[in-house]
């Protein structure tokens, strides 16, 4: 596969070819808790074109209405309805589960959106023997304790699922560092059980798994409106070779690589053709 090395995704907007975009908001539109430079001119150019764009995040942090607050602090106007977040399909899959709750809470320092989903809430080790699924979100959480808890739970249950809205191993910190999150966890959880042979139902919703993609695809068409949208026609655009690009290949779409944030151009040496994007790109 042939990756064309570009300056920025506009000028792959600029070649045609393009219906319509997935964009990844952190490292993406914003850079180290600023907006990158080309942010605002980069949807200015969407507009102007007429092109829908969906922001696909695996934020698990907020709801998109605060996602939009947050974005329009830094100078960025995105609606609310512009904005599918990794934990928007939840409700979904609750409903195709035909769960009543409790869900087990662990990892969110302040878990809004899973209290407007209208299920009850259980909080604590003591309370997982109720859970009917455990939800693992990605903050700043003394995890080690948890972990034995869901691993000594599931040795007994392994039917309960362990849902996880976010499916990174991490993300970019404010300082350039990077965080451990929640992806990372339930891989390990699932990887203690497998030693000990059992096999943990886990259940990811956002990037690079499908749940997200599809909710996302279906804004983009009601956004478009007319003529519907073909997903080699999409152009998906993020940060990481491991979500963005790997989910975006597997849906169809074409995909471009934004440098500066997790991936670094040398890193690319190291990749598969499976895994290499259409683009690559210094800014948007």
């Amino acid at each position: 596969m042939t990756v064309a090395r570009l300056k920025s995704a506009s000028d792959v907007l600029r070649n045609g070819g393009v219906d319509a975009v997935m964009l990844d908001i952190d490292g993406t539109l914003t850079l180290r808790g600023k907006r990158r430079e080309t942010a605002a001119g980069f949807l200015a150019l969407l507009r102007s074109k007429r092109i829908p764009f969906v922001c696909v995040s695996n934020d698990s942090s907020q709801t998109a209405v605060e996602k939009a607050a947050s974005l329009r602090r830094l100078g960025l106007t995105i609606e609310p309805d512009e904005i599918v977040l990794c934990h928007s399909p939840f409700q979904g899959w609750i409903t195709a589960e035909g769960l009543r709750g409790p869900l087990m809470a662990v990892g969110f320092g302040d878990p809004r959106w899973l209290e407007q989903i209208g299920v009850p809430l259980a909080f604590g080790l003591e309370n997982i023997a109720r859970a009917q699924a455990i939800v693992l979100g990605g903050g700043d959480h003394p995890w080690q304790a948890s972990i034995e808890g869901i691993v000594n739970h599931l040795r007994e249950n392994p039917h309960v699922p362990i849902v996880v809205p976010n499916p990174d191993s991490c993300c970019p910190r404010d300082d350039g560092g990077l965080s451990i999150d929640a992806g990372a966890v339930a891989r390990w959880i699932a990887s203690l059980l497998a030693e000990l042979g059992i096999q943990a139902r886990i259940v990811f919703l956002g990037k690079p798994f499908s749940p997200i993609y599809e909710m996302a695809l279906d804004r983009l068409k009601r956004l478009r409106r007319h003529g519907g949208v073909r997903k080699s026609r999409v152009l998906a655009i993020g940060d990481s070779v491991q979500s963005d690009i790997a989910g975006g290949r597997a849906m169809g779409f074409q995909t471009a690589l934004i440098l500066g944030a997790i991936t670094r151009e040398d890193s690319l040496r190291c990749l598969a053709p499976s895994q290499l994007p259409n683009f690559v790109v210094d800014e948007l």
